[in-house]
């Protein structure tokens, strides 16, 4: 109910025109839909950010607009001298380190994109703890204020501004890249027309696994908001291909689908009901643009067109088989025009539709058309100027141009021929004799009886094969599936009780894999009921990036790199790491950017190779362990005394023998086990008497035991324990006693 009421309390504020911007970022939490941000600009406030100069180069002149986080201003470049766009973030966000790294994730991702219809930042940086952007500066307005001007635009008119839309999104989206919050506000109109896509702030890598958002918190413009992003918090392309559908269908109709007293009922009629028929609104808009907008607004999202690519060649063929051109909306116009707009009568006969007379189902004139003309005409009597209308005049299209009338078109039939008829004689022929009119009487009733005997015969077949036809075969209606990934249509056409075949795959960068790019027949044709039609999938982009391999099997790493459509050429290479028959790596590399057919070689291990064993008997322990080290194998150890043989002569910490005979082969880095000598059990304690402590550990060490110097440190050693000549445990200690000198 607070929810409720807020909502209720700032749509009446902006009725009564005291609120210039507004942001509603919308909460589901424990299932209740809660108003987080209100944000209000009030232009008659005095800002202290106005006159200051950020980073000595960035003047602030005024402020442009406020939204949920941050405000954005108006600036002047000191450095290149010229005007730009500061989104600077609110001070009560500048600790918060969520939303620092929201606001640096905005910079990042919308730089990453070089689009002209995609608004440009410039640079980012810091001031007095507080972060800004550096963007392109657009004179003109928003399509929201386009719409509260005109109150809905007609379809030319809609065609212009959603391609533009659509070109930079999938420029986005091919770069994994959604933008999550597409709504009129974010798309600004200049006064030359030209159509920006503008704050990317909410834009994530799709691929990324990484949740921007907690899974019980919603962010966005619930107008706008696909159902999945209402139910699961989750958005990819296909969430902006939603809000891209519901614009398209407020600027044709001017309203917005799904109407409600609050947040929470626009919410609900996203995720529950389909978005109506715009030809619901406004009668003359074709059927195609109903298949549109529902293609785009389908609540299941694998059933919605894949991405932007997807809808905006979708459009595009739609409007060149209606014989529309788009038309561009101009800001300046628009600003400058009437003040107060009136809602056209949905059903009126003026072609809001955009479409051509014929087309949109308007009666031609029998006389000829003039073409349109914005000059004065030169006419005494009478002197015209076209009404501003903020768009591009388009010269009308008779039905000449569209090959007749639509029922004409539809049924493919031809202007019937003029009848001539036979020249008659100049005289009457000459009479016949009785007998000779009797024989042509009796030939002409002959030859009536045959033609009815053929004729019946013809109704006969006739009618034999309509019964066949109509009761032997059940038409079905083509579905559209131009759009939909190889998936979605196999279920599309198993509902239609129609058969599906695969073409040849076309490349295509605009639209994703897997995406039918062609159908044969086409949408809406007839077909019998079991038929078979032809789908062409889109292969995907023609330049693809080298897959990784390193570490897969072989079938593995084929199998990525021929689903890029690389052709693999393997070689074989030793690898001390990589086990054999695994990839080591490619060659061009990981990441590397190759047209589609490309030939990759494909490094395979061989494994780590084979190698001779040495001998290292004899040898002390440092030489043996290099001598193993060049020939590719490691050593491991073990001690043995040499109490039990009394004639072993091997040095301590010297190989007695080695587990692995020498000279045979084993695979490189394999490990060597070396026996070394510990030397006897029990051995003789030396006489260290008289020397300094350093040379008595010295001699100790040789003979396998250890010193333990007491007494002073500099002194030398006049008393041991054991006695000199005794036996000790080997590696047991000798206590020496020193006396200073």
């Amino acid at each position: 109910m607070r929810c409720t009421r807020v909502m209720r309390t700032l749509s009446r504020c902006a009725t009564a025109g005291t609120v210039s911007h507004s942001l509603e970022e919308i909460s589901c939490s424990s299932g209740m839909m809660r108003n987080r941000t209100l944000a209000f600009v009030n232009v008659t406030t005095s800002d202290p950010m106005q006159g200051m100069l950020l980073e000595k180069r960035y003047r602030i002149r005024g402020k442009i607009a406020q939204g949920g986080m941050a405000s954005v201003y108006e600036a002047f470049d000191e450095r290149l001298e010229r005007l730009v766009a500061v989104k600077i973030m609110r001070p009560e966000y500048a600790t918060d380190a969520v939303f620092a790294s929201r606001f640096m994730r905005e910079a990042r991702s919308t730089a990453a994109l070089n689009h002209p219809h995609i608004v440009a930042v410039f640079d980012q940086g810091h001031h007095d703890n507080t972060m800004f952007l550096v963007m392109e500066k657009v004179d003109g307005t928003t399509l929201r204020g386009v719409l509260k001007q005109r109150v809905r635009l007609n379809l030319a008119e809609a065609i212009g501004v959603i391609e533009p839309v659509l070109a930079a999104l999938a420029q986005a989206h091919e770069r994994g890249i959604a933008h999550r919050d597409v709504k009129p506000e974010n798309v600004l109109i200049s006064s030359t027309g030209i159509v920006k896509v503008a704050d990317f702030g909410l834009a994530r890598a799709v691929e990324s696994t990484h949740q921007l958002t907690s899974r019980n918190t919603l962010l966005g413009t619930v107008a706008y908001l696909a159902p999945e992003q209402i139910t699961n918090a989750e958005s990819d392309a296909r969430s902006d291909v939603y809000a891209v559908g519901i614009m398209l269908y407020e600027m044709l109709t001017g309203v917005k689908p799904h109407q409600g007293s609050s947040a929470m009922q626009v919410a609900y009629q996203h995720v529950n009901s389909d978005v109506p028929p715009p030809s619901d609104v406004v009668a003359q808009l074709p059927p195609q643009f109903d298949e549109l907008v529902a293609a785009a607004t389908r609540r299941d999202r694998t059933q919605r067109l894949a991405s932007a690519g997807v809808f905006l060649t979708a459009l595009r063929q739609t409007r060149l088989a209606l014989g529309i051109t788009p038309l561009l909306v101009r800001a300046a116009d628009e600003v400058n025009g009437a003040t107060e707009a009136t809602p056209p009568d949905p059903r009126s006969r003026e072609s809001a539709s955009g479409l051509p007379p014929a087309a949109s189902g308007q009666q031609e004139s029998a006389e000829p058309q003039e073409e349109q003309s914005t000059a004065p005409r030169n006419d005494p009597g009478q002197s015209r100027k076209a009404p501003s209308t903020g768009t591009s005049v388009m010269p009308p299209l008779g039905q000449q141009q569209l090959g007749g009338s639509l029922t004409g078109m539809h049924r493919g039939t031809a202007a019937p021929e003029i009848y001539q008829p036979p020249e008659m004689p100049s005289e009457p022929p000459p009479l016949a004799s009785s007998a000779e009119g009797a024989r042509q009487e009796k030939d002409k009733k002959r030859r009536l009886l045959m033609t009815a005997l053929a004729a019946a015969v013809v109704l006969v077949l006739l009618a034999g094969g309509l019964l066949w036809w109509l009761g032997g075969r059940n038409d079905v209606t083509v579905p559209q599936f131009i759009g939909l990934d190889k998936t979605a249509a196999e279920s599309v056409a198993k509902k239609a009780d129609i058969k599906v075949s695969y073409g040849t795959s076309k490349f295509s960068d605009s639209v994703s894999e897997n995406v039918v790019l062609e159908q044969k027949p086409g949408a809406k044709q007839r077909v019998g009921s079991g038929d078979t039609i032809t789908l062409v999938l889109s292969g995907g982009p023609r330049v693809r990036s080298v897959p990784q391999v390193r570490g897969k099997t072989r079938d593995e790493a084929t199998k990525l790199l021929e689903a890029e459509h690389f052709t693999p050429v393997v070689s074989e290479e030793e690898s001390q790491d990589i086990p054999k028959d695994s990839a080591i790596h490619t060659d061009p590399g990981e990441g590397r950017k190759l047209n589609v057919d490309s030939q990759i070689r494909l490094v395979i291990s061989k494994g780590r190779g084979s190698t001779q064993v040495p001998d290292v008997v004899g040898l002390s322990r440092a030489d043996a362990v290099a001598l193993l080290a060049e020939h590719g194998l490691k050593a491991t150890f073990t001690e043995e005394t040499t109490d039990n043989d009394p004639n072993s002569n091997a040095r301590i910490d010297s190989v007695l023998r080695q587990q692995t005979a020498p000279n045979s082969t084993v695979e490189k880095g394999s490990e060597v086990v070396l026996v070394i000598s510990g030397g006897p059990a029990q051995v003789q304690v030396p006489n260290v008497r008289g020397l300094d402590c350093a040379q008595a550990r010295e001699l100790l060490r040789g003979a396998g035991l250890k010193a333990n110097c007491q007494g002073a440190s500099r002194g030398k050693v006049f008393f041991q324990s054991p006695n000199a000549g005794s036996t000790a445990e080997r590696k047991s200690s000798v206590a020496l006693f020193t006396f200073p000198i």
